[in-house]
């Protein structure tokens, strides 16, 4: 589950009021069907759009939606493995999305279209996170690193082993 950023909606397999509780719609869209519903949610920084994951190994994706609607934009951002995590960058406009076989990708929000692929991971991601300028873009792994990359080159700037016992 995952609260909009002004908190007036939660989302899981269903968008509800967050201060009536009442049902807004059924996210089906996309992801309707798929075991389980969706995985990773995640809400666009104006909560005007919502990133789901869904689908197991080479069917796995993350669909982006139009809150208002509940209907797709048209991204669809397709993966060759379970998908662990997403993040919106700061403006909107990039997803990142990273999977359990340690791919990170960064993704246009609007057409789907991938832009970088962030190399150098060796295991699964845990968590993903833009710099407020957007310019930045970290992981969390399995293996207890955490990478910063530059966005717009894909290089790493920066990794940081952290002690035995999880990031």
């Amino acid at each position: 589950m995952v609260f909009s950023p002004d908190g007036r909606h939660l989302a899981s397999t269903r968008l509800w009021d967050a201060v009536t509780g009442q049902e807004v719609r059924t996210l089906t869209v996309g992801f309707g069907g798929m075991m389980g519903g969706p995985g990773r949610l995640v809400f666009s920084p104006d909560g005007r759009r919502l990133a789901a994951s869904s689908g197991l190994g080479h069917d796995a994706r993350v669909t982006v939606l139009v809150v208002a609607t509940g209907q797709e934009t048209g991204a669809i951002l397709r993966h060759n493995s379970n998908v662990t995590s997403v993040a919106f960058s700061p403006d909107g406009r990039h997803l990142a999305s990273g999977t359990r076989d340690g791919a990170v990708n960064v993704w246009d929000t609007d057409t789907g279209q991938g832009l970088r692929t962030l190399k150098g991971l060796t295991s699964a991601v845990i968590s993903l996170a833009f710099s407020p300028d957007g310019s930045r873009l970290t992981s969390a792994c399995g293996d207890w690193t955490v990478r910063a990359w530059d966005v717009p080159t894909a290089q790493e700037t920066l990794t940081i082993q952290v002690p035995t016992g999880g990031v």
